[in-house]
């Protein structure tokens, strides 16, 4: 027993000694600088390599002391100025901006940077030019603004285009991404980003690289795509250990760790968010440090792990109270809130429950309190800048000195002077007297004809709304006009679809939710019954999700059906993974694509029945197909790419082979339902919650799971609009 206690000691005591050189390691740099800073200034006096020191300390400091980290910038902004050195100057502007933007003050990052964009400009330096739009563009992104970020971002572009930056164009190509992202434009933003990949790899550059196959797991993880998400951030990190990146790897690690959490997958969440736990540790980013705990922390409470669970919140709860971290510490006080109500310590788990709840509605007071203090930096900054011009306007106040008179005639011309004025003022103010009384009769004269202008300007603003509201009923004509060619457009296009009653003949257990955002749709479904070579019957069907809605997509709708009549009945094609593959082929060449670089296309589930052999394949251009056997689920992706695009000519698909030698319910649909805005928080449903209300409802007959998706779907999205056109298939084999 006395062994253990002694083993327990000792390793308690390598840990504080470990935990205590990492976290000195950055101070001894700090140290280090500044003593370099105090020499340099002793031995040669201030020049602008001085400068460079308060930029490297900057760096040093921008994590854990981002206020400090200003100041020093501001030190080398003050003597770049002194030098009349404008790179310097520019360079600095930027990384204060950085410094305010990662922070959260955009104003006063977008102060800077637009300060930083000016001076290149001036300069002519098109590439840093180009480089502070991305930085403006940003800005604008960050505060919801995606319309004129995009504005900023196409003008980088142009510029890098103009100037031949590979590097330049992928990173425009990136940003671009966020913005169709922020829109729900999901396949552009990756059309973005693989444009961006593309070029990173004929650059040849490992971070870079790593960089895009980050951003495309980020994107994948927004549509809920966890196994591609993982896949790319596992290509990530091959990278960035090949460039020696240890912070990315340890972020791409957390990365990882984060998906599988999403996932469910807490045991493989849990390496890896030990792994860049580790790394962060050992490189002293105490914050990440600090929220790698809280993440560690939750896994071991849904493992019910509860000991080692609260541990990790202590931890990073001390941390994040010794660093004011706010926002983790928000996390830490919900976490220990949930293990004490899970360890049924009610008393406890309410005492953490208020803490959080007192935090969270004072987090923007302290958010407002903390741009009161950067502004006091700010002001200080600024002030930096103006001393130069300050001393040189002393030097000015002491010539003026030096040329006054002997005081005692001062005073006497002063006495004089004070008594001519007063007889000057005397006679100036009832002359002044005498204009006044003049200019009131002028204005009430001014007055009498503004209110006759006024009145004439009235009767010409009843005319304008005369005119208006005949334009209002022209228009009004037009749009009935509109509606009815667009409603007997729909009803053309519903009378292209199959009929239902053709495919519950032959597919009697299924159903069909069409459910068109406008009065013509980008969603159809597809039905036949064909022959394969060898004389089997195959049954096909499809829900096909076209590009855009209304209009645009009835348009591609229709492109999209009679490629599938000319594939199927004409070049009598039945394996799904080559119908997908011919359909590509011919909405690329229609839409000469190569040419035109139009991105339009479609993404499809296609299933093809052998009720014979009992099997069912299935082939997918971005869209899944979920069935359920024996109370299991199972989900089948389709291929990361959509029919048409762009970017690459050739498709690849697959072809899955489900046996249904057992009761099989199966579905497939578009992203409609999952991607529509609702409930409570006004929050996109989710393609987790889909499939999970699949399942409540798959025991019922079909007709009645149909009745009960439209039910959800109402309920979910309230009074709001529908967002997107919606097709849901489900069968019974």
């Amino acid at each position: 027993m006395k062994h253990l206690k002694l083993y327990i000691t000792i390793l308690i005591s390598v840990i504080l000694i470990f935990a205590i050189t990492e976290n000195s390691k950055a101070q001894t740099k700090i140290d280090s600088l500044n003593s370099a800073l105090e020499k340099k200034i002793a031995e040669d006096g201030v020049d602008t390599s001085i400068a460079g020191i308060y930029l490297k300390l900057y760096k040093e400091t921008y994590a854990t002391q981002p206020i400090i980290s200003v100041q020093h910038a501001a030190n080398a902004l003050q003597i770049y100025t002194q030098f009349n050195d404008s790179n310097g100057v520019a360079l600095t502007e930027r990384y204060i901006g950085d410094n305010y933007f990662q922070r959260g003050i955009y104003n006063f990052a977008m102060d800077y940077y637009i300060k930083s964009f000016e001076i290149y400009t001036q300069l002519n330096n098109e590439s840093e030019i180009a480089y502070s739009y991305l930085k403006i563009g940003q800005t604008y992104l960050a505060q919801k603004l995606g319309g004129i970020s995009l504005e900023s971002y196409q003008k980088s572009l142009a510029i890098f285009k103009k100037i031949n930056s590979l590097e330049g164009i992928s990173f425009a190509y990136d940003n671009m991404s966020k913005v169709k992202l922020m829109d729900y434009q999901f396949e552009e933003a990756l059309l973005l980003l693989d444009s961006s990949l593309q070029i990173r790899e004929e650059i040849g550059n490992n971070k870079l690289i790593a960089l895009s196959y980050e951003a495309i797991a980020e994107t994948y993880i927004f549509d809920e795509d966890y196994e591609l998400a993982g896949e790319y951030f596992k290509k990530a990190l091959v990278k960035y250990k090949l460039d020696n990146d240890i912070i990315k790897v340890a972020d791409t690690y957390f990365g990882l760790g984060e998906i599988y959490l999403y996932d469910e997958m807490y045991d493989v969440s849990e390496q890896n968010y030990n792994k860049a736990l580790l790394i962060y540790k050992e490189n002293g980013r105490l914050m990440e440090v600090s929220s790698t705990q809280n993440k560690l922390g939750r896994i071991f409470l849904t493992k019910k792990r509860y000991f080692k669970a609260e541990k990790m919140a202590e931890k990073s709860l001390k941390t994040a109270l010794t660093y004011n971290f706010n926002e983790i510490r928000l996390e830490s006080y919900k976490l220990i809130s949930d293990i004490y109500k899970a360890k049924g310590r009610n008393k406890e788990s309410l005492k953490y429950l208020s803490l959080y709840v007192n935090l969270r509605d004072t987090f923007i007071s302290e958010i407002q309190n903390k741009q009161s203090a950067e502004l006091q930096v700010n002001l200080a900054t600024q002030k930096k800048e103006q001393e130069i011009e300050i001393l040189e306007k002393d030097k000015q106040i002491q010539k003026a000195k030096l040329k006054k008179n002997d005081a005692e005639q001062q005073v006497l011309i002063i006495g004089i002077s004070t008594l001519v004025i007063f007889l000057v003022f005397t006679i100036i103010f009832g002359f002044y007297l005498f204009k006044s009384n003049k200019k009131v009769k002028k204005a009430n004269t001014l007055l009498i004809d503004k209110n006759e202008e006024i009145n004439k300007q009235k009767e010409e603003i009843q005319e304008a709304s005369k005119s208006i509201t005949e334009q209002k009923n022209v228009i009004e004509a037009k749009n009935i006009k509109i509606n009815a060619s667009l409603n007997y457009a729909g009803r053309m296009q519903r009378a292209m679809l199959p009929k239902i009653s053709e495919i519950r003949k032959n597919l009697p257990d299924s159903f069909v939710m069409l459910s068109p955002k406008e009065a013509v749709s980008g969603d159809f479904f597809w039905h036949t019954v064909t022959k394969d070579k060898e004389g089997n019957e195959k049954i096909i069907i499809t829900a096909v999700d076209c590009t855009g809605h209304g209009v645009p997509g009835a348009f591609m709708s229709m492109l999209g059906d009679a490629y599938l009549n000319q594939i199927v009945f004409h070049q009598n094609i039945v394996s799904p993974e080559k119908i997908l593959y011919k359909l590509h082929e011919g909405i690329y060449t229609a839409l000469q694509q190569d040419r035109s670089r139009n991105a339009d296309g479609m993404d499809i589930s296609i299933c093809v029945i052998d009720k014979k052999n009992k099997k069912l394949e299935f082939a997918g251009a971005k869209n899944p197909i979920y069935f359920i056997q024996n109370n299991e689920e199972h989900i089948i992706k389709g291929n990361i790419l959509s029919i048409g695009g762009f970017v690459k000519k050739e498709r690849i698909y697959t072809k899955h082979t489900i046996d249904i030698s057992d009761q099989t319910h199966f579905y497939i649909y578009s992203d409609g339902f999952q991607d529509q805005f609702g409930g409570k928080n006004n929050k996109k449903y989710m393609a987790k919650r889909f499939r999970n209300f699949l399942f409540e409802i798959h025991s019922l007959p079909m007709n009645e799971q149909a009745v009960a998706l439209a039910v959800e779907l109402d309920d979910w999205k309230g009074e709001r609009d529908q967002m997107d056109d919606i097709i849901v298939i489900g069968v019974k084999l």
